[in-house]
């Protein structure tokens, strides 16, 4: 609590993200990163999420869930669409994660809770771009560096949100993605650089719902985003990684 307005950031030095086996090389892989989050206020945390992998990580890359409840009487429902349903009771403090990958990488859940919550995902240590769909070449030795960020919750964007491709220093093989999360129809009402997203994006059903996920590899050029309906609900989030460095945040929150 604050008798006027505070920002808190929470960091952490060497940061470790859950490894994975990898076939040929090794048992685990353990980075020890720096990573840094931006704390919204609980005023902030949401009802109704709908979370995805991060694109780019494949093989055996995976992408970890952390549902953080603000309430002991919380229950929470993760759900593929219509089905398999987890309906998780979360007492305060508490949190719960989930494989949130398939073979593709491309898997998404929607998350719905009766108090707010607040979701962080995080990245595996996973193989470079270059590795995915089955590629076996020699470039496939190296490992892209864990991404991690704040989830926002489905919600209306107020006036325009402005974001571009991030570069990093030294990290000559970044790449740079952006995925937004909304319900299929609502992808004519969303616009980057004035074209809509179901137009332009390449857009990934949840299966049984409504709610699509709408992905694009970020070019180097600024882009506008804003919605042709004041009460079209979504969440974006920006990401990018390379076998130096990694990142990832929400666009909007």
């Amino acid at each position: 609590m604050s008798t006027k307005p505070v920002s808190i950031i929470s960091g952490i030095e060497c940061g470790y993200s859950q490894s994975f086996p990898r076939p040929g090389y090794g048992i685990y892989f353990w980075p020890c990163d720096h990573m840094v989050e931006h704390l919204p206020p609980v005023t902030d945390w949401g009802r109704r999420y709908v979370v995805t992998s991060f694109e780019g990580y494949g093989g055996d890359g995976k992408t970890l869930i952390h549902l953080i409840p603000i309430r002991d009487t919380t229950m929470v429902n993760v759900s593929y669409g219509t089905r398999y349903p987890n309906l998780l009771h979360l007492r305060e403090l508490d949190y719960f994660f989930f494989d949130n990958s398939t073979a593709d990488n491309t898997n998404s859940a929607i998350i719905t809770a009766n108090h707010p919550i607040e979701i962080v995902a995080m990245s595996g240590y996973g193989p470079l771009p270059s590795c995915v769909h089955g590629n076996t070449s020699d470039d496939c030795t190296s490992n892209s560096k864990p991404v991690m960020t704040l989830i926002p919750p489905l919600k209306p964007l107020l006036g325009r949100a402005i974001f571009q491709f991030i570069e990093l220093s030294g990290a000559s093989d970044l790449r740079n993605y952006a995925y937004i999360t909304a319900k299929c129809s609502d992808g004519n009402k969303i616009f980057v650089n004035n074209e809509t997203i179901a137009a332009t994006w390449r857009q990934e059903p949840v299966p049984d719902s409504e709610y699509c996920v709408f992905r694009l590899e970020l070019e180097r050029i600024i882009y506008e985003m804003w919605t042709s309906d004041e009460d079209t609900e979504l969440c974006a989030v920006q990401y990018g990684f390379s076998s130096r460095s990694g990142f990832a945040f929400p666009i909007i929150f």
